[in-house]
């Protein structure tokens, strides 16, 4: 067993060193194969780190890019590819390295997303008004000819194009073109149209402006829009028709100036181009016969003024001649531009500040005819005839009321009819008659006023009716005598007419003295009113008079007689010997103020009162010897 046992040991012991290499060349190999693993590991790691370490810089330069491209994007406005920049540096920004860049460029990006919100609403609201005026335009184009409606088109055109250039979209833009292209190629077909129609009316057209209006509105619409070849040809003929049609009518219009200016050899020169022009022998034969008649009509003429200028030189003693100047007068009735007759019309004009009667001329009315506005005429003693209307500012000066005598029928009007526009007219020193006066037949005025006169130092007798009535203007009378008149010796009516009546006397008239009514006015002072077939001085109808240092005496009626709500002022006032009462005052509007009144030995009351008039002063008013008394109210 031992022996066994040392054999095995021995066998044990003999094998044990190659299971020993065994073992070890095992444990090498796996060692060798752990280190290759450990070191690929190694590698794999190291390799890993590199990558993820170059992941991170990538990363960090793609966000860099990215925040380049948002703010370049940003700068072009290009919101969208701004938009995906900045989400991209934002995912890509792991360590927040870039959040502050990344916040400004949202920032950035919420304003011009704002503003090109606000922009598209501009923007759609731009074109929903172009579409509108675009519709607009349609609605015009349907109901009317284009030409109707040119004015509006051109504003709602202008409308157009400034909203095109705010902006809009292609689409709108190209609506826009549209109507544009449209009414360009209405417009086009009307000019057309109106074109043909302008030919059509040249045909029958005469005078010269309508002539160049046509000629003038072919040429401008022919220039305006191209037009077919065949209508040019036919706007090119009725052109050379026109202009030519026009020259003629120019040289006939020159031909008639000609003859007008009696430019003889012009005329004649005109006709000679109406038959170049190949105007009609007819016609050409009716102008030469025209020249012909108004030439010889001209030399008789020129005869005619030589031979009158002739007797005006041997009539012509550089005073005023009436003779004389009747033959310039002549002179330029036939021939107006005569240079001569003119200067010495001029020449003598100067001598008609001033005119004699009789001496530069016979009588009045030619004395009226003759002498300027604002000048003279002297009438010498004497007596002399007149039914004449003056419409021009004059003075007649007589030699004194029992020297110079002018007498009327006033068969169809006035004496004297005062009636110019301007200035003044002053007669002085002379007497006016009426006669052959036959009661109710004639009543015209003896001196009619309807602007603005005076008197002075004369009498006016006899007046078939009134002896002076003004009906508009102002009278002033100074030292002047008015008596035996058919009806009032003076009248003065309505609101426009005015009376100064100053040391005058008015005497035995057949209706009032001094007759204020209609709402006329005026003064009469140091007068006296005597004897009148009515009242002395009437004042109604809301007149208003200054009575002063008057008397008024010895009337049919009453002395001085106020109603119908006028004013009077009566100062130093003497009514006595009146058939009726002094002083009448009647309706409650009247108005009165007196000042030292006397009324005495009136057949009636001093003062008779109807109605409740407004009277200051009548207590300081005197009455004598009056047959029923002071005062008498009713």
């Amino acid at each position: 067993m031992r022996a066994e046992e040392a054999c095995s040991t021995r066998t044990q012991k003999k094998g044990m060193p190659w299971i020993k290499i065994a073992i070890l060349v095992t444990v090498l190999m796996i060692a060798g194969a752990v280190a290759v693993q450990y070191f690929k590991w190694q590698e794999t790691a190291a390799s890993e780190k590199r990558l993820a370490e170059q992941s991170a810089v990538q990363r960090k330069q793609n966000s860099r890019k990215a925040v380049e491209d948002a703010q370049n994007f940003l700068k072009q406005e290009d919101l969208a590819r701004a938009e995906r920049s900045i989400l991209l540096a934002e995912g890509l920004d792991t360590d927040g390295e870039l959040s502050g860049d990344i916040f400004q460029l949202k920032a950035k990006y919420k304003i011009l997303k704002a503003k090109a919100d606000e922009e598209l609403e501009a923007l759609k609201k731009r074109e929903a008004k172009a579409d509108e005026i675009i519709s607009e335009i349609n609605n015009l184009l349907a109901g009317a000819e284009i030409e109707a409606i040119l004015p509006q088109l051109e504003n709602k055109l202008s409308s157009l194009d400034q909203i095109e250039k705010e902006g809009v979209s292609d689409a709108c833009r190209k609506r826009i073109r549209q109507i544009n292209s449209q009414i360009d190629t209405s417009r086009r077909e009307a000019n057309i149209k109106r074109l043909q129609n302008l030919l059509a009316e040249a045909v029958l057209l005469q005078t010269e402006e309508e002539v160049a209006g046509v000629l003038k509105a072919i040429q401008a619409r022919a220039a305006r829009h191209p037009i077919p070849a065949e209508l040019q040809e036919k706007i090119a003929n009725a052109s050379k028709e026109l202009q030519q049609r026009l020259q003629t009518i120019q040289v006939v219009k020159n031909f008639q100036v000609n003859l007008s200016k009696e430019n003889w050899i012009d005329a004649e020169q005109s006709i000679t181009a109406m038959e170049s022009l190949g105007l009609g022998d007819a016609q050409i034969q009716q102008y030469r016969l025209r020249f012909q008649e108004l030439r010889a009509h001209a030399e008789k003429r020129d005869r005619r003024v030589q031979m009158l200028m002739g007797e005006f030189k041997r009539m012509d003693t550089s005073r005023f001649n009436a003779a004389a100047f009747s033959k310039l007068d002549q002179i330029l009735e036939m021939a107006p531009e005569h240079a001569e007759a003119l200067a010495l019309k001029k020449r003598l004009s100067t001598t008609l500040d001033q005119i004699r009667v009789p001496g530069d001329v016979a009588d009045i009315d030619e004395a009226v005819k003759w002498v300027n506005s604002g000048g003279r005429i002297l009438l010498g003693e004497g007596l002399f005839y007149a039914e004449i209307e003056l419409e021009k500012s004059l003075k007649i000066e007589g030699q004194g009321v029992n020297k110079t005598f002018i007498e009327s029928k006033c068969a169809h009007g006035p004496a004297i009819y005062i009636k110019q526009k301007e200035g003044k007219v002053n007669i002085k020193g002379l007497t006016v008659k009426g006669i052959g006066y036959i009661d109710d037949q004639h009543r015209h005025a003896l001196i009619l006023v309807a602007s603005n006169a005076s008197f002075e130092n004369c009498e006016f007798v006899k007046a078939p009716g009134h002896g002076v009535a003004v009906i508009s203007g102002k009278l002033e009378m100074m030292g002047c005598k008015v008596s035996q008149s058919g009806w009032d010796g003076v009248t003065i009516k309505g609101k426009d007419s005015q009376a100064a009546l100053t040391d005058c006397l008015f005497d035995e008239n057949a209706e009032h003295g001094v007759d204020f009514w209609d709402g006329s006015s005026g003064t009469v002072f140091r007068s006296k009113i005597a004897s009148s077939s009515g009242s002395g001085l009437v004042v109604t109808g809301g007149s208003r008079v200054t009575l002063a240092q008057c008397t008024v005496e010895k009337n049919r009626e009453t002395g001085v007689y106020i109603a119908d709500g006028s004013l009077v002022k009566m100062d130093k006032v003497l009514s006595q010997g009146n058939l009726l009462s002094g002083v009448a005052i009647q309706g409650d509007l009247t108005s009165v103020e007196m000042s030292i009144v006397a009324s005495a030995g009136n057949d009636q009351a001093g003062y008779f009162i109807q109605g409740n008039p407004t009277i200051h002063g009548l207590n300081q008013a005197t009455a004598e010897n009056n047959k029923q008394g002071k005062i008498v109210r009713k």
